[in-house]
């Protein structure tokens, strides 16, 4: 086997990541990379929003603020990524679904309909004779 049939490509696992390693990872693909480590960048996003779905309207507790900020920086990060140009798939989904899970209003459950009950019409009261 030569040299050459090796495929030397590094792959990041990052839904083995924690929070903090996924932090230091998108700041060494975005401070220390080439262009060549910005699909790496989109592929972390993309575990970002998995990330948020499992999360879920539990995002607004305290907890759960380092992945909010988190969020945010990422959001922040590709619009630099993106130069002013109008938002990518990948812009819309992240925003869409970090508004839908931390957004100010949540979704009421369903509910069947319910008939209103009957109105009765009032009786008109006569007045009350003086004796």
């Amino acid at each position: 086997m030569s040299s050459t049939d090796f495929d030397y490509t590094l792959s990041f696992e990052f839904e083995r990541c924690s929070l903090v390693e996924l932090r230091g990872i998108s700041q060494c693909l975005l401070l220390g990379g080439t262009s060549m480590c910005i699909p790496d960048f989109y592929d972390l996003v993309g575990e970002t929003i998995q990330r948020m779905r499992k999360i879920g309207y539990d995002m607004k507790k305290w907890e759960h603020r380092e992945m909010v900020k988190f969020i945010q920086d990422i959001w922040l990060t590709l619009k630099k990524l993106n130069h002013g140009y109008p938002p990518t798939q990948l812009m819309i989904n992240l925003k869409e679904e970090f508004n839908m899970y931390c957004g100010t209003a949540v979704p009421s459950p369903e509910i069947s309909p319910v008939t209103s009950p009957e109105v009765k019409v009032p009786k008109i009261m006569k007045k009350a004779k003086r004796s």
